[in-house]
């Protein structure tokens, strides 16, 4: 199990030998009994929506996604 918890949150670390995990995602894990990308659905990137719109990159209004594509960094 903790080796899946690795691969799932990666952790943090300086030295490549400590890890620190971001708690968000362990408590929610416990919680839920579930891996899933929980640090990542819960930011709100409205500088890089902001960018995106004045390069005019994506057409941000009439773009259509699924939920997944929220639950992603990449």
């Amino acid at each position: 199990m903790l080796a899946e918890i690795k691969n799932w949150y990666n952790g943090y670390s300086w030295d490549g030998e400590t890890f620190a995990y971001n708690p968000f995602s362990i408590l929610n894990f416990f919680q839920k009994s579930a891996f899933y990308n929980f640090w990542v659905s819960t930011g709100t990137p409205t500088f890089l929506v902001n960018l995106l719109k004045e390069r005019n990159f994506y057409r941000i209004k009439t773009t259509v996604v699924r939920q997944a594509a929220f639950d992603s960094f990449d």
